[in-house]
């Protein structure tokens, strides 16, 4: 049902489905125990490649290939609305508990942030320095990312084949994935 090369999935407090059907450039979601598409989001997307619902049914997705941006689609909206843009491809994004919103840009080796605090357009680096490296403070084509509740970034570090932990306030990271003795290298990150 979701074509082919879905690229992310979020289920979210109500056990609703959501899918970032890439080969068919929308949002599909399903409710719990339901077989029926219950919502098709298609609208001016290009290669959705990640999807977050927030507890209030706000939909972040990210609008990749050339469009290089977020797109917030508000509960019951018909259209989404441009939120963070960015120089590259945003393979995974998240929100944090005060609702800031993160994406990790493979190309450019960095996770940046957008605070909603206020009402400027401006993201902030969190993470890595623009080029490819193995450096604590650096990152190698970065994809999964996740905020704990204490505003930790960790960062699945693809080609570095490590999973990083930024602690707040901090630019070195800790080779997490070490701790628990996890083999990274045998994984495909492509």
């Amino acid at each position: 049902m979701v074509g082919t090369s879905p690229y992310d999935i979020f289920i979210n407090t109500n056990n609703t489905v959501f899918v970032a059907a890439t080969s068919f450039n929308c949002i599909q979601s399903w409710s719990e125990k339901n077989i029926t598409l219950m919502k098709n989001i298609s609208s001016n997307l290009a290669f959705p490649y990640s999807v977050v619902v927030t507890i209030n049914n706000d939909i972040y997705i990210s609008n990749n290939i050339s469009n290089y941006r977020v797109v917030e689609w508000t509960s019951n909206a018909t259209t989404g609305v441009n939120v963070m843009y960015i120089n590259g491809i945003c393979y995974n994004i998240f929100i944090d508990f005060n609702e800031n919103l993160y994406c990790s840009i493979s190309n450019e080796h960095q996770v940046i942030r957008k605070l909603f605090t206020n009402d400027a357009n401006t993201t902030e680096i969190i993470a890595g320095t623009g080029s490819a490296g193995l450096a604590s403070n650096i990152l190698n084509i970065p994809r999964g990312i996740f905020v704990d509740l204490y505003f930790n970034l960790y960062v699945a570090d693809c080609n570095n084949d490590r999973v990083q932990l930024f602690a707040q306030g901090y630019v070195n990271a800790y080779n997490y994935y070490r701790k628990w003795n996890i083999k990274l290298s045998d994984w495909n990150c492509s």
